[in-house]
């Protein structure tokens, strides 16, 4: 027995494997009060998601105080109801992933069924916690200026301590480098050798809020500086949109130095969700929500390739018009006449090496070798792609769970080497992501939040 507990403890110590608790779950918190200040115990207080109509409740302690952790983004309602005071209701509560949101409720001597509507705005300072974030919804994205639709990162640019870097996908945020920028998707990481963004970011469409945290942040992340996206999530109302965004070189205005180049950018996504009906099988309301969108782009181009070949002479050893140094026979030591090295002299295996792989010389003078006298152009169209689909699940009235299934696809020609013989290569690359989450209301003090996450890159 005590050999087995030794061992169990060995393989807790060196063999454990790390977990992170990042959450991008927002909390409601709020005191209860009656007309003269005073604080009321015992007030059940009720939050519920204006697009699902999913709900959780709490009783408020002897402070009179309530929180309700664990819930998703979205818009919310607050109501607060006890014997002897009228029913306290707040519509429109906007709650942003990871933040809490404070809600106080001032309640009325009357009937229960009499009813105290407050019409406001969500705070938009953040008073409970000392961190510094910003946030932008999807539409907010779509109206930006410097938005061109798919990559969401572009946007931010337009918000405060937001930097675009010198390099490709490198942003710094309220100073701080480029590499400790971190992107997590629905509360996962998805880390990538070759951009410090990640790759495995969802679609534009099925983001509902990009939130940028910057200062203060909590000891959960391991950055300093942490960019969440949050998947979109279906409701009881069917919704999408569709939208084509299409950059035309005709359209553009002509450099003064140099000729205009061509470019064809074409960019599209869609998104649609709602309730997960199945005529005379299923009706989902209120329990099932699905949300599927796609965004993708297309962007036909040509580039060109130069290189240093050979011209006809030289390839049977005639070294003689051009300005090389002498070259001497590697047997005697001693150049050879006039430059020239004999065709028996020649090894047929690089011959055939050469003819294999060096073209002619195709630019300039061709009898004469110079610098880039090969040039072709090859197709270097870009293309890809991007499919998520989230199902929202209502399991029991303390049980929900979600989860959503990403793909990535996108090709990109390149040129091997400059030795146009070898070809183009065609980089197709494919990116996987999955979340799954499962939320437990044991009561209104205990509640468990399980999060998993895949990333392929």
């Amino acid at each position: 027995m005590r050999r087995s507990v030794l061992v169990v403890a060995f393989l807790a110590t060196f063999l454990s494997v790390g977990l992170f608790a990042q959450t991008n779950l927002g909390r409601i918190v709020g005191t209860v009060r009656d007309n003269t200040g005073g604080v009321i115990p015992g007030v059940t207080v009720v939050v519920r998601n204006e697009g699902t109509s999913w709900t959780r409740e709490f009783l408020t302690d002897e402070t009179g105080g309530y929180e309700i952790a664990n819930l998703v983004a979205g818009t919310y309602a607050v109501s607060a109801e006890i014997s002897g005071f009228r029913r306290f209701v707040r519509p429109g509560v906007v709650l942003d992933a990871g933040r809490t949101v404070r809600i106080d409720a001032q309640m009325e001597i009357g009937e229960v069924a009499n009813e105290v509507r407050v019409e406001s705005t969500t705070p938009v300072v953040e008073s409970e916690t000392p961190s510094i974030a910003n946030s932008l919804d999807y539409e907010g994205h779509m109206k930006s200026a410097v938005s061109t639709g798919n990559r969401p990162w572009e946007a931010l640019v337009s918000l405060p301590n937001f930097v675009s870097g010198t390099a490709t996908f490198v942003y710094s945020l309220a100073g701080s480098r480029g590499s400790q920028l971190e992107i997590h998707v629905d509360g996962i990481g998805t880390p990538s050798a070759g951009s410090p963004l990640g790759s495995g970011t969802m679609t534009m469409e099925g983001t509902s809020e990009l939130r940028v945290l910057a200062v203060n942040n909590s000891a959960e992340y391991s950055q300093p500086a942490i960019l969440q996206q949050i998947s979109r999530s279906g409701t009881n109302d069917f919704h999408g949109s569709l939208r084509y965004y299409h950059n035309n070189s005709a359209l553009n205005a002509r450099p003064y130095f140099v000729p205009k180049a061509a470019s064809h950018d074409h960019t599209f996504g869609a998104w649609f969700g709602g309730p997960l009906v199945l005529p005379k099988l299923y009706d989902g309301k209120d329990r099932t929500f699905f949300m599927l969108s796609y965004d993708g782009n297309f962007s036909p181009g040509f580039a060109a390739v130069n290189a240093n070949v050979p011209t006809a002479a030289m390839r049977n050893g005639d070294f003689s018009a051009s300005t090389f140094k002498p070259i001497k026979d590697p047997l005697t030591k001693v150049a050879f006449p006039q430059n020239k090295i004999p065709a028996g002299r020649i090894n047929p295996v690089s011959k055939s090496i050469q003819e294999r792989f060096y073209p002619l010389p195709n630019y300039g003078d061709t009898s004469v070798f110079t610098q880039l006298n090969h040039r072709i152009i090859f197709d270097n169209s870009a293309k890809g792609g991007n499919l998520d689909l989230r199902i929202d699940q209502k399991l029991t009235d303390q049980n929900t769970m979600y989860a959503r299934v990403g793909w990535v696809q996108f090709n990109v020609a390149r040129m091997e080497a400059n030795l146009p013989t070898v070809g183009p290569r065609s980089q197709l690359r494919n990116l996987r992501s999955v979340a799954l989450s499962d939320t437990h209301s044991f009561s209104g003090l205990l509640i468990n939040e399980l999060r998993l996450g895949y990333h392929r890159s």
